[in-house]
């Protein structure tokens, strides 16, 4: 992860998203990592 976030930010990134499920065990990893959950609502559609 150190390595695709650093080169996001030689691209000029200043965030990067990550999507998982609600009952995806791993929240705890990547919050230690330093993944902030965000006040969003994603919106898909089956076609």
């Amino acid at each position: 992860m150190d390595t695709v976030e650093e080169i996001l930010r030689k691209k000029g990134c200043l965030r990067s998203y990550l999507m998982i499920t609600k009952d995806n065990s791993a929240i705890e990893f990547y919050l230690k990592q330093g993944w902030q959950v965000l006040d969003l609502y994603p919106l898909g559609k089956d076609l």
